[in-house]
């Protein structure tokens, strides 16, 4: 059993190194930024999770469903009766008697069978495209959530260097006899909360690595967080990139299998209401083989209302398996807008955050040189440092999450991060070819 997952398991990170250099068009319009893992180690980390490996070991359940539907449910009954008979003023015999038979599907349900089991093949498929797409998600916030939490190291540290900086100036004007007493102590005072921020976000950074490696034990992290580059809208336009979500949309896929599977279960159960006959051979041998006969057996049940009712019960589940197909596409489209509608609000707020950081950098710039020239306080110029430290993470968090947006919104149009079923077994042969050379 392990070794048949980890061939699973190896079959499908070689379908996903295929696909990634066969999506490599799609990508390469719109470069996956430095701040997020590589295609292949994205792929490679998701293709070992849980929830992918579920819907692997699902797809070959689906396929022995499917196989057994194929098959169908009749085998052959083999049924034996021995018996020893007195017969009076005769004297004992011993008798018996055998058959063989076996139920025969009628015509069209074999081939509803068959059609069945296709269906629950394909929705296995793209289970596992879904399950793929979801553990996408899950390790793109993952990723962003480790990334803010290590940019916030960078920037405390940032501004406690500044802040001792602000503290050794400090110190060399009162040594000067050009600052009092009570300006050392406020710049001691400012250092050692910045130290305690800095410890604070080093915590929080620690907590989010551990909790990433422990889900993603193959994900190498580095050991500083990537440069940010300045977030880009996609080259598509929201409306555009929302309809495409719904179109590659692997829930709609799904839903639309069961649904169509309900139906033709439906079909099937109306064709059921006529039961299958069974057919069949006897023989018996009696009065110790004076009497033999041969005979063919044929018996079918009569149909009642068991049978009407379960039709009609079918035919009820694929009418709330139609109400599902629906729902479930309003929830995607719902979910489109609202992904794309964020992308869109995140390009914003950062763009509006860049702006009110250069303002508070400005500002803090001046108020330096005031302070070395004489004419600011050095309670003014820390409350621009603090002002302008504040409006430097909040950029920095406003652009990580734009990127975040961006990046979810490629995730769910399938630009970045996919699974293309159909794949594993042309990958398995490329994984072979390479291991053979």
């Amino acid at each position: 059993m392990k070794q048949t997952r980890m061939a699973a398991v190896l079959a499908l990170a070689a379908a996903l190194a295929v696909n990634t250099t066969q999506a490599g068009a799609a990508e390469a319009a719109e470069p996956v930024p430095l701040l997020l893992p590589d295609p292949d180690t994205a792929h490679q980390v998701l293709s070992e999770t849980p929830t992918v490996q579920a819907a692997l070991a699902a797809r070959e359940a689906a396929r022995a469903r499917g196989e057994a539907l194929d098959t169908g449910p009749y085998e052959f009954e083999l049924d034996a009766v021995g018996q020893r008979r007195d017969v009076r003023h005769e004297g004992d015999y011993n008798e018996w008697e055998a058959g063989i038979s076996r139920r025969l599907r009628l015509p069209g349900k074999a081939a509803l069978d068959r059609e069945l089991g296709a269906l629950g093949n394909d929705a296995a498929e793209l289970g596992i495209a879904d399950a793929f797409h979801g553990a996408a998600l899950e390790l793109l916030d993952g990723w962003f959530g480790w990334l803010d939490a290590a940019s916030a190291v960078a920037a405390a540290a940032s501004a406690r260097d500044r802040l001792a900086e602000e503290r050794a100036a400090v110190d060399k004007r009162l040594a000067r006899g050009d600052a009092a007493r009570i300006d050392l102590d406020l710049a001691d005072s400012a250092l050692a909360g910045a130290e305690a921020a800095l410890a604070e976000a080093r915590t929080a950074a620690a907590e989010t690595s551990a909790a990433l490696g422990a889900r993603y034990p193959t994900l190498a992290l580095p050991a500083a967080p990537p440069p940010i580059p300045e977030p880009e809208a996609p080259a598509m336009d929201a409306a555009a990139l929302a309809a495409q979500i719904v179109a590659r949309s692997h829930e709609i896929g799904i839903a639309e299998a069961r649904y169509q599977q309900s139906m033709k279960r439906a079909q099937r159960g109306e064709r059921d209401r006529r039961p299958d006959p069974a057919l069949g051979i006897r023989t018996l041998s009696e009065r110790g083989g004076d009497e033999t006969a041969v005979g063919l057996t044929f018996n079918i049940p009569i149909g009642g209302r068991y049978r009407a009712a379960e039709a009609r019960a079918l035919a009820a589940d694929a009418g709330a398996a139609g109400a599902e197909l629906d729902a479930v596409r309003r929830q995607v489209v719902a979910g489109s807008r609202s992904v794309t509608a964020r992308m869109q609000g995140s390009l914003a707020a950062w763009q509006a955050a860049r702006r009110a950081a250069e303002a508070a950098d400005t500002h803090a710039a001046r108020a330096r040189r005031g302070y070395q020239l004489g004419e600011t306080d050095l309670f003014s110029l820390l409350a621009a440092e603090r002002t302008a430290q504040d409006a430097r993470r909040a950029e920095i968090a406003a652009r990580i999450a734009a990127h975040r947006a961006i990046a979810r919104v490629r995730v769910d149009a399938h630009e970045m991060w996919a699974y293309h079923h159909g794949h594993e077994e042309d990958g398995a042969a490329a994984d072979e070819h390479r291991h053979g050379q």
